[in-house]
């Protein structure tokens, strides 16, 4: 049972991590002014484009449609795990809660514009509020040294910034990235927009999530997973991007396209993983638990430097993992 758990726990890890590669797990007198709109032409109201306000220059970029994927059936699934297992760090659990039943779309880059420079992120986050109303309500709860910064309150909380950057959208930023995103709403900077890399990026149409990693100048630091097994996290290093869509509806689908620095890698990733999947799939334990068809689903294959994961799990699928979580959270506690 343990060495079964050991090595769904890996695959799961290796899609998470590549996930997080893609993006890593967050202005203007006094909100934009319509003056800056104005002067901007033809641009779209920001609000409508949240890529205009990320800065460029990072390796990663993921963007959810959280309106959408509130209707699918693992919503109140995601709900309960997060009210049972998060963390309060600088924002309260009932603050998150209420991010993300009111949010719609979450943009998030992260990475760093230089050698020089650390690692950060840029989380913006668009919503049915007004944001000064969630700005009184931080500043409320006493955990945060309120500022002002080009007449604009900026809410700080060790090397994190929050800010209201328009009516509808909240940043929650990095130290040392929140000039580059003031800089954009001030006409003096370059956006996502301007990235070849990042400019046809756009919000998944239905609920679900998209996200895109390029290494450029970096290379990715494998001690920042060091909860993956070491294989994949030397393997992580030589990702030249990856690039996956998640979308959750009626069914859930996940399709990831990883792109490595020469095809014998791809292969080796491939085979590594078929390896897991094919001993996952033939555990009696597995099959006693009817999840030997879903584990069959997830699909591994590599072509010339690319390296693809996909599955497709229908609402049955789902209603069964649903019945199973709680049973396998207890598992990995027990094996830890």
């Amino acid at each position: 049972m343990r060495n079964t758990c050991i090595k769904m726990r890996n695959v799961i890890f290796l899609i998470a991590l590549f996930l997080l590669a893609s993006c890593g797990v967050p202005k203007p007198v006094s909100i934009v002014s319509s003056q800056a709109l104005r002067i901007s032409g033809e641009r779209p109201p920001l609000d409508e484009d949240l890529a205009m306000l990320s800065p460029a220059g990072l390796q990663g970029a993921s963007w959810i449609n959280i309106r959408d994927m509130r209707l699918s059936p693992l919503w109140p699934t995601i709900v309960a795990i997060l009210e049972t297992h998060y963390s309060d760090h600088f924002l309260s659990k009932d603050f998150v809660l209420r991010l993300l039943l009111e949010a719609e779309e979450i943009l998030a880059v992260s990475g760093h514009r230089s050698e020089n420079e650390a690692d950060g992120f840029v989380m913006l986050i668009k919503g049915t509020w007004h944001t000064e109303s969630l700005i009184d309500r931080l500043i409320a709860t006493g955990q945060f040294r309120e500022t002002m910064e080009n007449n604009q309150r900026v809410l700080a909380f060790s090397n994190v910034r929050i800010a209201a950057v328009t009516d509808r959208t909240l940043m929650i930023a990095s130290e040392h990235l929140y000039p580059s995103v003031t800089a954009l709403y001030t006409l003096s900077g370059d956006s996502l927009r301007k990235s070849r890399h990042f400019s046809d990026l756009k919000k998944p149409e239905k609920g679900g999530a998209i996200s895109r990693y390029i290494r450029g100048n970096s290379t990715l630091n494998p001690q920042q997973f060091n909860i993956v097994p070491s294989y994949y996290r030397r393997m992580a290093k030589n990702v030249d991007r990856a690039e996956s869509q998640m979308t959750f509806a009626g069914n859930l689908s996940l399709r990831a396209d990883v792109k490595m620095d020469d095809a014998e890698q791809a292969l080796q990733v491939q085979k590594k993983l078929n390896a897991e999947l094919k001993s996952i799939s033939s555990n009696a334990l597995i099959a006693m638990l009817g999840m030997k068809p879903i584990v069959k689903k997830m699909r591994v294959t590599s072509e010339s430097r690319h390296l693809r994961v996909s599955f497709k799990l229908t609402s049955a699928d789902i209603k069964k993992i649903l019945q199973l979580i709680e049973p396998l959270m207890q598992i990995r506690n027990m094996v830890q």
